[in-house]
């Protein structure tokens, strides 16, 4: 097809997808594509999706910058996600950029101050606007950042809300008291490429 938004539309599910398998090169250059093009399209059969690409697509870009070495740009990616979901005032959007990549990549990074003023944005925005999901999210972490300012001695508390399957892999890639068998037997089958 010679049609702009079915290409934008195709890279904005492969990048996540490829993400997730572990391909990430080419994760990094559908996000790449997808982040150069300034059109403002939206696919007349996902009108009602409440996540604008450049957010959706920034925050896969920047846990993908970040699996390839990158972490100055990788933060620059998630910033720049983040300042376009505040324009366009889309709270589910900020929500999954924050629980989805923000968190994770300070997190990840070792910079538990950023973590808790991430996490603390998080949860009074899922609060307000009950985004459960992202919630979730803000929960499992909440209890890991807080094992780590109070000087991370011995393991990691359980996570206190049930853990859906990505936020299940995100949580093994904080702490090794967090991967189970199940994970691994995911990993070994090759459904979680980019954590395994």
């Amino acid at each position: 097809s010679t049609d702009v938004a079915l290409h934008l539309h195709r890279d904005r599910i492969l990048a996540p997808t490829l993400h997730l398998l572990g391909d990430q090169r080419a994760a990094a250059a559908c996000c790449e594509r997808g982040l150069a093009d300034p059109a403002l399209i939206r696919v007349p059969f996902l009108a009602g999706v409440r996540i604008d690409r450049r957010v959706a697509m920034g925050a896969i870009h920047a846990r993908v910058l970040w699996l390839l070495g990158l972490p100055v740009q990788a933060e620059r990616a998630i910033q720049q996600a983040i300042d376009a979901a505040e324009r366009a005032h889309e709270p589910v959007a900020l929500a999954s950029a924050l629980a989805s990549s923000a968190c994770p990549l300070a997190i990840w990074a070792g910079r538990v101050e950023l973590a808790r003023e991430r996490l603390q944005r998080l949860l009074r925005l899922t609060a307000e606007r009950a985004l459960t999901v992202w919630r979730g999210y803000g929960l499992a972490f909440d209890g890991y950042v807080k094992w780590l300012e109070d000087g991370a001695s011995g393991v990691p508390p359980p996570p206190s809300v049930e853990l859906v399957p990505q936020l299940a892999q995100l949580m093994a890639t904080f702490h090794p008291h967090y991967v189970t068998s199940r994970l691994i037997q995911i990993g070994e089958a090759g459904l979680a490429g980019w954590c395994r």
